[in-house]
């Protein structure tokens, strides 16, 4: 336990967050390059958009984008420190010290772990909002006009938007309900209300209970705030009992602490909890591919300097490493599709980077 403090560790730990902040801060601009062309793409229909809410755009959607990237950036920042360390012969020497490839790497590893805790339970949750906030702004600006669901301990809530026949108007209507059976798409204790196209609230529905049923809101007991008299009422709706289920709060926009308690009341309404149960994995697992891509760093690059392949190999760990981010992705895609148990598609690609960089490991410890 001591030699994770050692000098030599401590050293090692320094070097790689300083190479990690300069791939961070290389890889957040390349990023914000990409996303400014796209935006000032989008932007060319919408002239009012003025250049500080490119720039606010830009900003909240930037912590989503890294937060995907944190692996690779992890691996960049690990492949420099290692093969600098490399050239400089520091690791010939700590070899011919006496000390193994494993002590090396005991404490780095160690500090990726902390520092994936602490992406976890800090970073995660200002990441979420952020995104939250985003999603909120692209929607007010671009005028994205999409069917939300909402669901926590107060019921089901429901936007949806009803265009006209002139594509300038429509009618926005929030959909409250505090019981529901969705297999049987049956609401109670149910309040909507309704806003023209300027946002303007124009009136509120109440009814006892409702049927959702072929494109249709069957209303038991209903009344209008302007008309008292209750009776039963139909609306038409473009909502289905599948969208209701599918159509739900991005799961990105949710923090690593509120995931849990909206499974549990997901799978309480009725509704799939898949996806938010993968991002929950996903989350998790992040921090052990981190840990393993530094052990794949180490792999290629803690090899005698000698070798005259060593441009070779540190290329091939960047392939490798985002042959494993793709890998990554579409395992995930599989398992957002029931392919594959959720808990499997997120741990599986840090399984075979695992394998693969104790191969490796072993070669190098060899050599």
């Amino acid at each position: 336990m001591t030699y994770l403090f050692s000098t030599l560790n401590r050293y090692i730990i320094k070097q790689f967050f300083k190479w990690f902040g300069v791939c961070f801060l290389g890889i957040a601009s390349i990023v914000l390059l990409f996303d400014m062309i796209e935006l000032l793409r989008r932007m060319m229909g919408w002239p009012n958009v003025g250049l500080f809410i490119m720039v606010e755009i830009l900003l909240l959607r930037l912590p989503g984008e890294l937060q995907k990237m944190l692996p690779f950036i992890v691996l960049a920042g690990a492949m420099l420190t290692f093969s600098r360390m490399n050239q400089h012969s520091e690791m010939t020497a700590t070899r011919a010290a006496g000390v193994s490839i494993g002590k090396i790497l005991l404490g780095l590893m160690a500090s990726v772990f902390v520092f994936g805790l602490i992406n976890i339970a800090i970073i995660d949750p200002i990441r979420a909002t952020l995104t939250e906030r985003y999603y909120y702004i692209e929607e007010k600006i671009f005028g994205t006009k999409r069917n939300t669901v909402s669901i926590n301990e107060a019921g089901l809530w429901l936007k949806e938007v009803i265009p006209s026949k002139d594509k300038d108007q429509y009618e926005e209507r929030i959909f409250h309900a505090l019981h529901m059976d969705l297999e049987k798409g049956y609401f109670k204790g149910i309040s909507i209300y309704v806003f023209d196209s300027t946002g303007n609230f124009t009136r509120r529905i109440n009814a006892e209970e409702g049927l959702l049923k072929n494109g249709q809101w069957l209303l038991t007991n209903a009344y209008t705030d302007r008309n008292p008299i209750k009776e039963n009422k139909v609306l038409p709706t473009e909502l289905t009992l599948q969208k209701i289920r599918d159509s739900n709060a991005m799961p990105e926009t949710l923090s690593f602490w509120q995931i849990p308690g909206f499974i549990q009341i997901l799978e309480k309404s009725g509704m799939s909890s898949l996806s938010y149960r993968m991002y929950y994995h996903k989350i998790i697992a992040q921090v052990g591919f981190m840990m393993i891509m530094v052990l794949l760093a180490a792999g290629f690059c803690l090899r005698p300097i000698r070798s005259s392949r060593t441009s070779f190999l540190i290329s091939v760990c960047l392939l490798t490493g985002l042959l494993f981010h793709f890998t990554t992705d579409f395992v995930y895609a599989l398992g957002l599709g029931g392919r594959l148990p959720p808990l499997l598609s997120s741990w599986l690609p840090s399984l075979m980077g695992l394998l693969l960089s104790s191969a490796l490991l072993l070669h190098a410890e060899e050599g």
